[in-house]
């Protein structure tokens, strides 16, 4: 008996007489999946060394196998025809590169993860495809699941660009039932909720009630909603990385023919992020269990993983390249600011190095003798202290560590020292102050404490309304008059990372970053909110400050190290580098940073 191959787009179709034990040795192949319309097994066309390892002289190749192997060199996005006249059913007219993606990449492949840039206007994409297919009569509602933080500017931009009519879940949860029954009117087109809203289900609901909490079971009323649905489309895609959220697993419960999720950053933190996202929009494509995944994509020690098993990205690349598509503003026809990376090293005043120093020896200590040091804190928690301390050393009377509070006490309180930060920031603000005084500038920090300090410094420079800090925990009412508030009177805005996903605030042409996330697509997704279409400016600058032989430089090491993974997965190109096991002892190692990369 024969096992007929057959290639079919980036799949190959398995045909033989039915077989049990065949059947169970597909199983055994990654990336397989069988289709119940035409009743014949499949895998993704980058398991065809995985289908010879397996089967070897069983199969028969009726499509050459040269062909085979260069259209797995070749995958990338599925298209399907582009539909220029759809720029006619809109307002404002949308990029080339948009039309394309939202007519021939995400009505085509149903399932698929839009990754463009941050900064390339991927609502506008995906409304264009949820208008190609409201014009083909396939798509009459659709569900838009994203941050608390951007539900009003989907509204704005579904207003701004189309003829839609779209609907928020907001308000009290005891005012919220009437605009679920709202949102069910065949005349709303789009209903946008927020990741929140799916986590309070009626489990959650009978916890709350016991507690003497009283709510509503948001979720079951999604249900209802996603019932009338054709498309959901989860922004911000990366936020259900995590199965165990309550959101992740209730997005799963909800399912369309069309899913489509958008993020400019796929990839956060590791490989695994892809396959949780995937596990939402096509479970297909890896699978429903990770552990195949992670045993394919990591290297396995004693039964653990300990880092990623860089000869298998490629694969990674080659399986989720038809579903994804990722562009880059360099590569499109449209008008973006070209940004300017610039790093400024900074000086440590020396108390602050001598703080820096105690927390740096005493954690480094711990983690070489594997023992808990009394009143010395945790090796974790003096990695965030020593965050702080490069800011400031003042951040310290504001630590949650005992450890932390312990040495403000002793060696900071009622000490007299400069913080060059804060300094270089009013001095920068204050000279582009005086040559313009209508430039807006864009100020990110990690910490609520240090904005409030920066603002402080400024206000013998700036009036009180020129300078404002957008945080978390704001409601979606305050959020909108603060971005308003920018995009109109305010000069400068501090923003901690809640601002940091998309905002559009391209009134600005100067981003200055306190301190650098640990994570790079944070920093990505900071540098997209001023870096976008729409920007009036050529170019934007980008300053990242950077407290020099301090936990500063560090970071900024690791932070190209995780670039190089991105890349690697996402981009395809593939590079020598290993996750090491060693991470806190290579960040609070002391001596030249050149030294520590050996």
């Amino acid at each position: 008996m024969k096992i007929t191959v057959t290639l079919d787009n980036h799949e190959l179709v398995l045909k033989f007489p039915f077989n049990q034990s065949i059947n169970d040795r597909i199983k055994s192949v990654f990336g397989w999946r069988f289709d119940g319309n035409t009743k014949t097994w499949r895998v993704h066309v980058a398991s065809v060394y995985d289908l010879i390892n397996e089967f070897g002289a069983l199969l028969d190749f009726a499509t050459p196998f040269p062909e085979i192997e260069l259209a797995m060199t070749n995958l990338g996005p599925s298209f399907g025809t582009i539909d220029t006249t759809i720029v006619e059913d809109f307002n404002l007219p949308p990029y080339d590169y948009q039309i394309i993606g939202g007519t021939a990449f995400l009505p085509v492949v149903k399932k698929a993860l839009l990754a463009d840039e941050v900064g390339l206007g991927k609502t506008v994409v995906s409304l264009v495809g949820l208008q190609y297919l409201y014009n083909r009569g396939l798509m009459q509602k659709a569900l838009v699941v994203c941050k608390a933080s951007l539900k009003s500017q989907w509204l704005s931009e579904i207003y701004r660009f189309t003829d839609f009519e779209g609907i928020i879940i907001d308000s009290h949860y005891k005012d919220r039932p009437e605009i679920y029954e709202a949102a069910k009117d065949p005349k709303v087109n789009i209903v946008i909720i927020n990741y929140e809203l799916l986590t309070f289900d009626s489990k959650r609901l009978k916890k709350n009630k016991e507690k003497g909490r009283d709510g509503i079971d948001d979720f079951e009323c999604i249900k209802e909603i996603a019932d009338q649905c054709q498309v959901i489309i989860a922004d911000e895609v990366h936020k259900i990385k995590n199965p165990r959220t309550y959101a992740h697993k209730n997005l799963k419960k909800l399912n369309t023919e069309y899913k489509w999720g958008l993020t400019g950053t796929p990839i956060e933190n590791k490989p695994e992020d892809l396959f949780y996202i995937m596990s939402w929009i096509d479970p297909q494509v890896f699978g429903r269990n990770p552990m195949p995944f992670k045993h394919r994509y990591y290297h396995y020690e004693y039964g653990h993983p300990v880092g990623v098993n860089v000869d298998m990205l490629e694969d990674l690349r080659r399986r989720i390249a038809p579903y994804m598509l990722r562009r880059y503003k360099k590569d499109v026809d449209a008008s973006f600011p070209k940004p300017t990376i610039n790093y400024i090293y900074l000086d440590m005043d020396s108390l602050q190095k001598n703080v820096h120093e105690l927390i740096r020896s005493d954690s480094f200590e711990m983690l070489e003798s594997n023992v808990k040091i009394e009143n010395k804190g945790s090796v974790l928690g003096n990695f965030i202290l020593l965050q702080q301390v490069a800011n400031t050393p003042e951040l310290l009377a504001f630590s949650e560590s005992k450890y932390g509070q312990e040495i403000y006490s002793k060696i900071v309180k009622n000490k007299k020292f400069s913080c060059p930060k804060i300094e270089w920031v009013f001095d920068f603000l204050t000279e582009r102050n005086s040559l313009n005084s209508e430039a807006k500038t864009l100020i990110f920090t990690r910490s609520d404490d240090m904005a409030i300090m920066i603002k402080e410094n400024l206000l013998s420079e700036f009036k009180d309304e020129e300078v404002i800090i957008y945080k978390g925990g704001l409601s979606n009412k305050q959020r909108d008059i603060l971005v308003d508030h920018f995009n109109n009177t305010a000069k400068v805005m501090i923003a901690t990372d809640a601002a940091s996903e998309g905002l559009n605030l391209q009134l600005a042409d100067i981003e200055i970053n306190i301190d650098l996330p640990y994570n790079p697509s944070r920093l990505t997704q900071r540098i997209g909110r001023i870096s976008r279409g729409g920007s009036q400016f050529n170019k934007v600058k980008i300053f990242n400050l950077v407290s020099k032989d301090s936990i500063d430089e560090r970071i900024l090491e690791i932070v190209y190290e995780k670039q190089d993974l991105f890349k690697a997965i996402i981009d395809g190109n593939v590079v020598d580098m290993k996750m090491t096991r060693s991470l806190l002892k290579k960040l609070l190692k002391g001596g030249n940073l050149n030294e520590t990369k050996n």
